[in-house]
């Protein structure tokens, strides 16, 4: 299957002029104020080291100062560092917000950092090299190679945007609220029994056309996702770069490990013969796997919201 990309009209030569100016720019810039920098540097390196990582939690404001920094973050103690970043569009964001980078340099004692991450605490969301993870929906969106696409939690609603233009609303629901204690392959059932139009996307999910604008999918036994005021096109486009943070997403990502964790409580673990994952209302995952081997489990605690860092290890016996 083809994975799609989203287009919008560009205007190219205007487009080349404007780069042709900010290098030409950019240079000059640099080679007048690489002495002066260098001063800064000299003075304040015993206090902050360049190349050093940063982690600040406040307020994000514009303060220009291109191509040194585009921003700047203060703490509630109105200490502040200037940001820029490659891979994230700091514009997009005014709100408080977590930083997470690396000092590249440092202008009137304040550190210029690369953002390579930032987090918001209010919508529980993770973003990373343009990729979206929100840790309460369990949902991964890879817009790396799509830097127009964006998105933000609005209540109980993920809201995604094509350069500025909505192009969709998620919301998902626990298949056993709505079913009364029934897990979602009764849904599915459902569908499949209605012959629901569907397609099945690059990532192996499966998803189903509700009506006109409204498209569903699961992650098989617990949520129900429900895309809304989407266009098909936009639904095939999107479906591709779509994650569920299921256990294959967790295996897929943290199987070494994993298995490392184990064996440092268990035995040496070549193969994983099944697994299962839990959710709890702290941002952990578990995801319990056996060999196959002997009468016990293996029972492995991931905190999401913390670079997915493994937090405790149990051996259950069966």
């Amino acid at each position: 299957m083809v994975i799609r990309t989203f287009h919008k009209k560009r205007n190219i030569k205007k487009i080349i002029g404007v780069l042709f100016t900010i290098i030409v720019g950019s240079i000059a810039v640099a080679k007048i104020t690489n002495f002066l920098y260098s001063q800064i540097i000299e003075k304040n390196n015993e206090k902050i080291n360049i190349w050093e990582t940063i982690n600040f939690l406040w307020e994000i404001v514009d303060e220009n100062d291109f191509p040194l920094y585009t921003h700047k973050i203060e703490n509630k103690n109105w200490e502040s560092v200037f940001l820029k970043s490659s891979s994230i569009n700091l514009n997009k964001y005014s709100w408080i917000l977590e930083i997470y980078g690396e000092i590249k340099d440092i202008k009137k004692n304040t550190p210029i950092v690369e953002v390579t991450t930032i987090k918001f605490p209010e919508q529980w969301l993770i973003i990373k090299n343009n990729n979206y993870l929100f840790i309460k929906d369990m949902i991964y969106l890879e817009f790396e190679k799509q830097p127009d696409l964006s998105a933000i939690k609005d209540d109980k609603e993920i809201k995604i945007f094509y350069w500025k233009e909505k192009i969709s609303d998620i919301e998902r629901f626990v298949c056993s609220r709505v079913l009364r204690q029934k897990d979602c392959s009764y849904l599915i059932e459902d569908y499949w029994n209605s012959q629901k139009d569907n397609f099945d996307s690059y990532r192996w999910y499966t998803y189903y056309k509700h009506w006109t604008g409204l498209r569903t999918v699961f992650d098989w036994k617990m949520f129900w996702y429900i895309f809304k005021n989407i266009e098909e096109e936009n639904m095939l486009n999107l479906s591709n770069i779509i994650r569920i943070i299921d256990k294959n997403f967790v295996l897929a990502n943290k199987r070494e490990i994993i298995k490392q964790a184990c064996n440092k409580e268990w035995e040496k673990i070549d193969q994983i013969a099944s697994s299962s994952l839990q959710y709890d209302d702290d941002n952990k995952i578990h995801i319990t796997i056996e060999s196959g081997k002997t009468n016990y489990m293996c029972k492995v605690t991931i905190d999401i919201r913390n670079e997915r860092k493994i937090t405790q290890t149990q051996i259950i016996e069966k």
